[in-house]
């Protein structure tokens, strides 16, 4: 990889383990950089920023590798020397082919991001009802024992998990229609490092189909809504799910045109919870990795007390 960016943070470093080598080419010319990708004998070589701020594209004038691809640019790279654009139906119609300076190459199955395009912002709601039987349990009336701490929790590892790392929160919550100890409804405020903004509305007073649990079908105890919960919005298009659409326009991006959606399917068990188990006796047995760390459980954690602070202060609340 060669990167112009000399980024340490939580995201680089995954990216990072993931290649052989990791060249930072910022304080670097053009020239200097070509001869390193000439020397280290790439055959093909890869443009992933297109025309933004600190892009290298010139550095593809000297047709630095044999074959050489543009992909997540915001269109035509206009250069002759690259030879392809990485793309897809819905993005890029064969009716696009006569502006684009490379061969677009159409993939039929892409990635999520790409589909997005960059993400703006995401909402996330958990609304369920707990009737009284739930709340014969004691504990359940005080303080820890609300949906911030039974349901948020889990909603913040996926959270992480499609949005990468959290920079701020800020919460506040209410205790208004039972008026136990403990809170009935709570309201996050997340700053993505991405940039991307967020919000998750929680709460354990409110008849209605969104709430991970109905929506995925992952758990037998719960009845289906065939709802969504999840709401992601990018620049290029947005989704929803678990009941999985994407919607989007097939050329000109406007509000005053026409959108589209695309529906999947991506439900594969009801049995999510028993595949959870067997997967962790797995990795207690050395049969398997674990597909998740330590670290990541840790970071929700940090995550969670800054939101119980930030409930309690009013004040935004960075995550260390």
């Amino acid at each position: 990889a060669y990167s112009n960016f000399d980024r340490k943070d939580e995201t680089s470093e995954k990216f990072k383990k993931t290649f052989s080598e990791w060249n930072i080419i910022d304080k670097m010319s053009d020239e200097e950089v070509v001869l390193k990708i000439q020397n280290d004998k790439i055959h093909l070589l890869i443009d992933m920023q297109g025309h933004s701020a600190k892009n290298r594209l010139p550095i593809f004038f000297y047709k630095a590798a044999p074959i050489q691809i543009t992909w997540l640019g915001q269109g035509t790279s206009g250069i002759p020397e690259i030879d392809y654009f990485i793309s897809s139906e819905i993005l890029n119609p064969k009716s696009d082919d006569k502006f684009y300076s490379e061969k677009v190459i159409r993939l039929p199955k892409i990635s999520q991001s790409f589909k997005l395009g960059k993400i703006v912002s995401v909402n996330v709601m958990c609304w369920l009802y707990k009737n009284k039987e739930w709340f014969k349990e004691k504990w359940r009336v005080k303080k820890g024992g609300g949906p911030l701490g039974i349901n948020l929790v889990h909603d913040i590892d996926l959270i992480c998990y499609l949005l990468g790392p959290v920079d701020y929160v800020q919460a506040s919550s209410s205790n208004k229609i039972r008026k136990y100890d403990v809170e009935d409804s709570a309201v996050v405020n997340f700053v993505f490092k991405s940039g991307a903004l967020g919000t998750l509305s929680v709460s354990d007073t409110i008849v209605s189909p969104w709430s991970y649990e109905l929506t995925a079908g992952e758990n037998p105890a719960y009845p289906i809504t065939n709802q969504s919960a999840y709401y992601i919005g990018g620049t290029k298009s947005s989704i929803q799910f678990p009941n999985y659409k994407e919607w989007y326009n097939k050329q000109e991006r406007s509000w005053s045109r026409p959108i589209f959606h695309k529906d999947e399917s991506t439900r594969e068990s009801r049995y999510t919870l028993t595949n959870q188990i067997n997967h962790l006796c797995d990795v207690v047995n050395k049969k398997a990795k674990p597909k998740i760390t330590g670290e990541d459980g840790l970071v929700s954690l940090k995550i969670f007390a800054a939101i119980i602070k930030s409930a309690k202060t009013g004040k935004k609340i960075k995550i260390k």
